[in-house]
């Protein structure tokens, strides 16, 4: 009866019972027959992203099947066999492409989409093309249109060869437009002369050996010795065809400047002074930026370098080391107008990543000049004098308040910042050089324009009177949370205001997922008990509320005591994850004890979740994993009655779950 109820399936999967197609929009667990449909596995770690994800590939016919790990997505595959289509969320841990090198061991070719915040692992996933069969490669933040048509192209196998060929003689003839992430490139005979790109990352590539042997890749060759990093500026002017190529590096990273000029650095070091090159500096500090002509410039025509005729044009970028955060800048420079092509500014900001990621590997020579590239020639900082013997306490405190890593403001009684420290331009995301002598209303109302600030937090910093301790979020996207003390404080005759702002974003994330993890069952990555009442109560009270039906299903493995004790775990983890694949997004799992597990059936009624039940039954007994036992499941089913106390759902479904497994097991009741 629990295998013909025709009731309880997904609205975009059908099951065959008995050779009838039967579709049901009350979807409440989904069917297990293999080749009915195919299916798409889905490892994305994010359950959001997952979930739209599953989405698009519904869209196309296929079923999704999500996986929040390597050892869930490998064990879907066996018990489901080869998928029509991968998607493959990489994050840079370890594992990496474990995930994609397991399919391929197992000899299963279906095409890949990787995502990944990363563009390192981006240029390397399409290295990795042929040998892994990654179809196309993706990142977060593209748009939803993006992703939709490349689930579309992998789903029908549309291979860039195929749809080149698709195309008239015209769009032949036409260049496809460059997107996000670009297709692997045809193999060319080298030309000689230097790259135009600096050579992207193959070490970890070719060293990976695959156990299949038609996947077998070469063995490394041994790693040249790294390069200096004047040898990495002399190939990045080589390849821009520039006279010069120049680098700033912040304190943070070695500091000073250093510089290509065509010739033997040991015959003329440096061409200019630190403070001649800060203008350059300071205009592609946050930006990469292209001058054809210098003389036009009003900033730039002021340089002695531009009037003595050495520079004519310029191009530069900000440099970011391997963290993403600003490492220093990278600029190029001929000593004609207009010496430069157009698009020079995407090859350039090319070698400013990878020189900000090689960094931590190149050895660093000694600045041409370490004093400040900011500081004018009468102002820099003249030899110490001889250390004293008493430490001077104000220079102290001042030196200690602009390197602490949170935000310090303080106004004076005219409403002026008098005071400020680096962290606080960081944490508030501004682009000021310093906020000393700005107006503190000027500058809230300007987070507030920028979206940063809502409304009514802008007014309460603005107006507030008292000591003031509040948790702000600041936008747009992505969001931080910050910690915002105001406190007033005396100098003197002034009455000052200080604040105190500290970034606690990652504090409150890692609370987060502390409690999310409390509420987590470790081995089957369900919920524990303590997730079970919640939901139960909240599924109850939205039961009483809207008048909709409410069922509870119980599932316990026949035999598992007598299991030796890793293998009931492993047992019961895997019929966990089939819970998990069968059951709606919206319907709470959890494990009770040591081998209970629940499933909340929002919305069903005792025949639709008696049906449901029988699917997971039947599922678990098809299972057919290598060195895994034959798995049956004792199952109970019973729905919410107002009329009786909210504890008796529970006492009747394990009720009726043992009474099954007293009937011998492997059914429903």
């Amino acid at each position: 009866p629990a295998r013909d109820t025709p009731t309880g399936f997904s609205p975009t999967r059908g099951i065959c019972t008995r050779g009838a197609l039967i579709v049901s929009p009350a979807g409440l667990l989904r069917d297990t027959v293999a080749g009915l449909m195919s299916y798409a596995l889905i490892h994305v770690l994010d359950p959001a992203r997952a979930a739209q994800y599953s989405a698009l590939v519904e869209r196309q016919h296929l079923s999704a099947t999500p996986a929040r790990s390597v050892d869930e997505a490998l064990f879907h595959s066996q018990r489901l066999g080869p998928a029509a289509l991968v998607i493959d969320e990489v994050l840079g841990e370890e594992e990496d492409f474990a995930f994609l090198r397991g399919l391929r061991k197992a000899k299963q070719a279906a095409p890949a989409l990787v995502v990944s915040g990363s563009w390192k692992l981006r240029n390397e996933a399409n290295r990795l093309r042929k040998s892994l069969g990654i179809f196309d490669v993706l990142a977060p933040s593209q748009s939803v249109a993006t992703v939709e048509k490349a689930v579309a192209r992998a789903a029908r196998g549309e291979t860039r060869e195929i749809r080149q060929r698709k195309k008239t003689p015209a769009q032949q003839a036409t260049p496809d437009a460059p997107s996000p992430v670009q297709d692997e490139p045809p193999e060319a005979p080298a030309l000689p002369g230097p790259p135009s790109f600096p050579p992207m990352p193959m070490a970890r590539a070719l060293r990976t050996k695959l156990d299949a042997p038609h996947l077998m890749l070469p063995e490394a060759p041994a790693e040249p010795p790294a390069e200096s990093l004047e040898e990495s500026l002399a190939r990045t002017g080589r390849s821009l065809r520039a006279a010069m190529a120049l680098l700033w590096l912040d304190d943070d990273h070695g500091g000073g400047l250093h510089g290509y000029f065509g010739w033997d650095a040991g015959l003329v070091p440096m061409v200019g002074t630190p403070v001649e090159w800060a203008p350059f500096r300071r205009m592609a500090s946050t930006a990469p930026v292209l001058i054809q002509d210098a003389r036009k410039d009003k900033v730039l025509s002021r340089s002695p370098l531009v009037s003595g005729g050495l520079v004519g044009c310029f191009a530069g970028a900000p440099v970011p080391d391997a963290r993403g955060e600003r490492a220093g800048v990278l600029w190029i420079v001929q000593d004609k107008p207009n010496g430069f092509v157009p698009d020079v500014l995407e090859p350039l900001t090319v070698w400013a990543q990878h020189l900000g990621a090689d960094l931590v590997r190149l050895p660093l020579p000694a600045p041409h000049d370490s004093a400040s590239a900011d500081a004018a020639p009468e102002t820099r900082p003249k030899p110490a004098r001889k250390a004293q013997g008493v430490l001077d306490q104000q220079h102290a405190f001042e030196a200690a308040a602009l390197e602490v890593d949170y935000g310090i403001l303080i106004t004076d009684g005219g409403g002026r910042v008098a005071a400020s420290n680096r962290a606080a331009l960081k944490i508030l995301g501004l682009k000021h050089r310093r906020l000393t002598g700005l107006n503190r209303p000027r500058l809230l109302e300007r987070l507030r324009l920028d979206g940063k600030l809502d409304e009514s937090q802008a007014a309460r910093l603005l107006r507030a009177s008292a000591a003031l301790d509040l948790e702000l979020k600041l936008g747009p996207a992505p969001e931080r949370v910050l910690r915002w003390e105001l406190r007033h404080l005396r100098i003197g005759r002034e009455r000052c205001l200080v604040d105190r702002i500290r970034d606690v974003t990652d504090v409150r994330a890692l609370q987060l997922e502390n409690a999310r993890l409390q509420r987590v069952d470790a081995l089957t990555w369900l919920g524990n008990r303590a997730a079970f009442n919640e939901a139960l109560a909240a599924e109850i009270a939205r039961a009483l509320r809207m008048n909709t039906p409410l069922s509870l299903a119980l599932f316990s493995v026949d035999g598992r005591a007598s299991l030796d004790a890793p293998l009931a775990d492993r047992v019961l983890r895997d019929v966990a994850w089939v819970i998990a694949d069968l059951k709606r997004g919206y319907d709470p799992a959890a494990r009770l004890d040591d081998d209970t597990l629940a499933v909340i059936l929002p919305g069903a009624t005792a025949k639709a979740a008696l049906g449901g039940a029988g699917r997971v039954v039947e599922a678990a007994r098809a299972l057919e994993i290598h060195d895994l036992p034959r798995i049956t499941l004792s199952g109970g089913v019973t729905e919410f009655d107002r009329a009786e106390d909210v504890d008796a759902i529970l006492a009747r479904a394990r009720a009726a779950m043992l009474e099954a497994a007293a009937c011998g097991g492997n059914g429903v009741l």
